[in-house]
């Protein structure tokens, strides 16, 4: 337990914070003062250390009032690194599971142990790079039975529905925050943005159930396996935006391939058959360059993995691997407008 008398004080930030020196060890601490507080936290990081969480050092319990000593950590918060623009995506993406496992530190705790106030500011990038989780004053032992939490806390924007005293915390309560910071770190990554989603999903049983389910999604690269990829008919490409422009530039496409597929086989006569077989195969191709180049209905992430990539790179995949399957079949049109006059040759 904490001897105070072994800390000298050297910077005073607030009646709960401040900067201290040990003058046994002469290490530069940081000490904090709290009244609301959960003792088996605290006890918990200092009895079993872990390199995403600041090692605590002293804790001393006294008039309803707890002193922690913990490490200093000097560096920036989370938000040079979600906004600064200086790293890439899959630097920023590192930095995330890096975050999700040091909460999944505290909740395979013996008695789990749920942050209940991850943001921003409570996540420091160090000075030589590594990931530090901070501040544990909203932290709290989850307790198996209890209906909600006794104390009501956390931080507007972040916290998740049961925090305001709808059910008690859990372990899906710290991955609705994650989620909520995903969702602003990755804006432009659809599958980052799915799997934040599901994260941050009001009702709890429809977020990942663990931190290793939303673990592996980000590791994997793949989509969650609640997502609906497939997004329906409607609204359909050139309406989604409700600009008019698109939806002329829709409609006029749509009439064109209508009619390319009509009047082609008016014009050369070649009977209902190959009629039938050349519309379905003109309309059909349309559609599947349009369901992969602008994702219509979300298949083309089953049949093209890695074509969600971002920035112009991948129009560029999504055009070429639609040209290749509109090819494909091409040639299985060739067979099927031939099938028939194969059949009664093999037959005469």
């Amino acid at each position: 337990m904490l001897d105070k008398s072994i800390y000298k004080e050297l910077y005073h930030y607030d009646d709960k914070h401040s900067l201290v020196m040990n003058e046994i060890t002469h290490d530069v601490c940081f000490m904090k003062t709290l009244v609301h507080y959960d003792i088996s936290v605290y006890q918990y990081i200092k009895d079993n250390p872990n390199k995403f969480i600041p090692r605590i050092f002293d804790i001393f319990e006294e008039n309803n009032t707890l002193y922690v000593v913990e490490e200093y950590i000097q560096g920036s918060s989370f938000d040079s690194v979600i906004y600064g623009g200086r790293v890439t995506d899959q630097v920023k993406l590192n930095y995330f599971i890096n975050l999700c496992y040091g909460i999944k530190y505290l909740h395979d705790a013996p008695n789990h142990i749920i942050h209940r106030d991850i943001k921003l500011s409570n996540i420091i990038i160090a000075e030589d790079g590594d990931l530090k989780i901070i501040d544990y004053d909203a932290a709290k032992v989850y307790k198996p039975g209890a209906k909600r939490d006794t104390v009501l806390i956390g931080t507007e924007g972040m916290a998740a529905p049961e925090q305001y005293g709808f059910r008690q915390s859990d372990e899906r309560t710290d991955i609705y925050a994650i989620g909520m910071l995903l969702k602003e770190a990755f804006p432009g990554n659809k599958r980052l943005q799915a799997i934040a989603d599901k994260a941050s999903a009001f009702e709890p049983n429809d977020r990942y159930q663990n931190i290793s389910e939303l673990i592996n999604d980000l590791k994997s690269g793949r989509w969650p396996k609640t997502e609906k990829k497939k997004k329906g008919f409607w609204p359909m490409p050139g309406f989604r935006s409700g600009k008019t422009y698109k939806k002329v530039i829709s409609i006029t496409f749509w009439v064109i391939m209508s009619l390319l597929s009509t009047v082609f086989n008016l014009y050369r006569g070649d009977g209902i058959y190959s009629f039938v077989v050349y519309a379905v195969f003109v309309m059909s191709s349309a559609f599947l360059v349009v369901d992969l180049v602008f994702d219509w209905t979300g298949g083309k992430f089953i049949t093209a993995p890695g074509t969600d990539s971002d920035g112009p790179a991948k129009y560029i995949l999504r055009i070429l691997y639609a040209f290749v399957i509109v090819f494909i079949m091409f040639i299985l049109l060739g067979l099927v407008i031939t099938f028939p006059g194969i059949i009664r040759q093999a037959l005469q």
